[in-house]
């Protein structure tokens, strides 16, 4: 009877094994990647990505936590379980308050009732960083500007090379080479410049900033100066002036 009783314990040990290695597929967090509607296909709506709309973690303990721009407005308290096979995962309130998840590749995808859309989720180590381009762009700006991760620029950076075209010479004089631009871009849509290529002393200048493109960002302000920047390597290059460039390090 003993014998019997340490089999039981044992078998019943490895199903909740077998149990969380199932639930470990799940665990985690999803974020949106696409959405296709009659045969097409968005990343985005009303010009917010995805990614920034559709952000989920389902949590080991049992609970479900909301991210991206709409999660103020969700105030429930979400659950989940596995079902079909775990296969599939439910998000539910109540039983009279579900939505259903199923697993697609690598990803998850969500449809609706009586919606023709399906919904794609990928799973990240951590969500795709967000940040609203500020409704009072002024007509100084030069681009149409995106939604894109700017965390490669966001940080510190000073000079620490200037390029000239051929017959021309840079002279500094009672400044170092780091003097010559310095920049903080903050996760606000702000940023810092001084240094004495940009206002012949080393006076900061306050900046907005949009984001170009994957690999360029836009500062500009009310009095219409602008300055591009374009990512190059681990480094930034600055066109603020025709008559040369400026490589950035960041700090």
């Amino acid at each position: 009877m003993k014998k019997l009783i340490i089999l039981l314990v044992i078998v019943f040990m490895v199903c909740v094994s077998c149990r969380n290695d199932k639930m470990s597929q799940f665990v985690g967090k999803w974020q949106g990647v696409k959405i296709i509607t009659d045969g097409e296909e968005w990343d985005e709506l009303s010009n917010i990505p995805l990614y920034a709309l559709y952000q989920i973690e389902i949590c080991e303990d049992g609970s479900v936590k909301f991210g991206g721009v709409t999660s103020e407005y969700i105030t429930d308290t979400w659950n989940w379980r596995e079902i079909s096979d775990s296969t599939e995962i439910e998000l539910y309130v109540s039983d009279d308050d579900t939505e259903v998840f199923a697993l697609y590749g690598d990803g998850l995808v969500y449809s609706e009732s009586g919606n023709d859309s399906t919904l794609y989720l990928e799973k990240v180590n951590e969500f795709a960083p967000y940040v609203e381009i500020p409704e009072e762009t002024t007509e100084n700006t030069t681009h149409e500007y995106i939604n894109a991760d700017p965390t490669a620029f966001i940080g510190n950076w000073e000079s620490i090379k200037i390029s000239v075209p051929r017959k021309k010479q840079y002279i500094i004089t009672d400044y170092s080479l780091q003097d010559v631009f310095r920049l903080t871009i903050n996760d606000d849509h702000t940023a810092v410049v001084s240094g004495i290529e940009i206002s012949g002393s080393e006076n900061p200048v306050t900046y907005t900033w949009g984001m170009v493109n994957d690999t360029e960002i836009e500062l500009f302000n009310d009095n219409g100066s602008i300055i591009l920047l374009s990512l190059d390597n681990d480094g930034l290059l600055v066109y603020d002036n025709p008559d040369m460039t400026v490589s950035l390090q960041k700090l």
